[in-house]
């Protein structure tokens, strides 16, 4: 599981570009993938993790399904000094 963010980040990147999406929307889409990915490696203890992506000419929909064994993600304020806790806020963002 490892590299589970890296590949999932770049199979979604391949089909964002063989569909043509927009560029702009293709970096925001892998951030979101490569975010939600590692939330889903790093704080559960899931043994598999699907991914999936929609775009439509409105909205673009990205979904990450893991085995959810230590409950729903929730989003969390970080102090300014912490390197992580993010994640959320920036994929709600973007």
């Amino acid at each position: 599981m490892a590299h589970a963010h890296a590949h999932a980040r770049a199979h979604a990147v391949d089909a964002l570009r063989e569909w043509q999406i927009d560029d702009d929307i293709v970096e925001a889409l892998r951030l979101i993938v490569s975010e939600l990915v590692t939330n889903a490696v790093v704080h559960t203890a899931s043994r598999t993790i699907e991914i999936t992506v929609s775009v439509t000419v409105t909205e673009a929909i990205v979904t990450v399904t893991d085995q959810g064994l230590f409950g729903t993600p929730a989003a969390r304020k970080a102090r300014p000094e912490e390197e992580h806790g993010r994640g959320l806020a920036l994929v709600e963002a973007l």
